[in-house]
């Protein structure tokens, strides 16, 4: 009965999507994001999901007022939802053109990793529109391999696949025949996205927003191991539909041992993901389960 159950929720996530896509693909830009917006803000704050928000707020800034809360939270979905609308028309966005919507801070660090001839891992956080972080490289020649977490639901994941796939030269799954591709990827110099702020059962303990989180160190120990850039990548929705990609320098330990290293630099990741959640909470994916279930509120 279960299989069933997923299999036909399976099949209505696919219809949703191709049919939320066909519908707004010859929309402008901005009116699918605010689109996106305006129902994430009006649903979002009614949605069950909204708890875990709420005591992820609480465990990570549990100064924050009730009513600054609910206003991020609400913020939040918005975002949220904007992102997802968003997928539908992110290869409309010409990032360098004289009308772009996107400012790119740290563009001669792309250009570096462009024509270095060496490999690199980029890494981001779910903050505003992420994919925007990636497609700023690619649309400045870079060639991305982009990795993300594969989905429950077969079908819908063949669908997000190839919505990764408009925004990256290449899109692998988090897995072991995925962390093969991402070493042969290093190997021939290409550049490896990913997502590193959430959670990761076999990942290492290292603190975010001061509490105990299981942070995934595949980024980091590659990047100590094939001796390549460990690159931060930072996006920010400054308002509506206009963003700021921040490519940084990449991430440096002087410790001594490489595990060390690699302890230093998840500590470094982490505590920069933190500062950039902090000036803009609003935008972060609170909905994660990314502390242990027995930390207290």
């Amino acid at each position: 009965m279960r299989k069933i159950t997923c299999f036909l929720l399976d099949i209505l996530q696919v219809i949703f999507i191709f049919s939320l896509f066909t519908l707004l693909k010859p929309l402008h830009f901005n009116l699918i994001s605010n689109l996106g917006g305006r129902l994430g803000r009006n649903i979002g704050m009614k949605l069950p999901h909204r708890k875990r928000a709420y005591q992820n707020l609480k465990r990570a800034m549990p100064e924050l007022s009730p009513k600054k809360q609910d206003e991020i939270v609400a913020g939040m979905f918005e975002n949220l939802t904007r992102t997802l609308f968003e997928y539908v028309a992110l290869p409309k966005i010409q990032v360098y053109s004289a009308a772009s919507q996107v400012e790119v801070v740290g563009q001669e660090i792309i250009d570096q990793l462009r024509d270095d001839q060496k490999p690199a891992i980029l890494f981001l956080a779910h903050l505003a529109n992420w994919e925007i972080g990636t497609l700023a490289a690619l649309q400045r020649g870079l060639i991305l391999v982009q990795v993300y977490r594969k989905l429950n639901y077969p079908l819908t994941d063949k669908l997000v696949h190839w919505l990764h796939h408009r925004v990256a030269s290449e899109v692998i799954t988090k897995s072991q025949e995925g962390a093969r591709q991402m070493i042969l990827a290093l190997k021939e110099g290409k550049h490896v996205s990913m997502l590193s702020d959430q959670k990761m059962n076999e990942g290492e303990w290292i603190p975010f927003f001061g509490l105990p989180a299981k942070t995934a160190p595949a980024g980091a120990r590659l990047s100590l191991k094939y001796n390549c850039p460990f690159v931060p990548v930072r996006v920010e929705r400054i308002e509506g539909t206009r963003f700021r990609v921040t490519y940084y320098p990449p991430l440096i330990s002087h410790k001594k041992t490489e595990e060390e290293q690699l302890t230093d630099l998840l500590t470094q990741m982490n505590q920069l993901m933190e500062n950039w959640i902090r000036e803009r909470p609003e935008q972060w994916f609170w909905l994660h389960r990314r502390w242990p279930k027995g930390h207290k509120v």
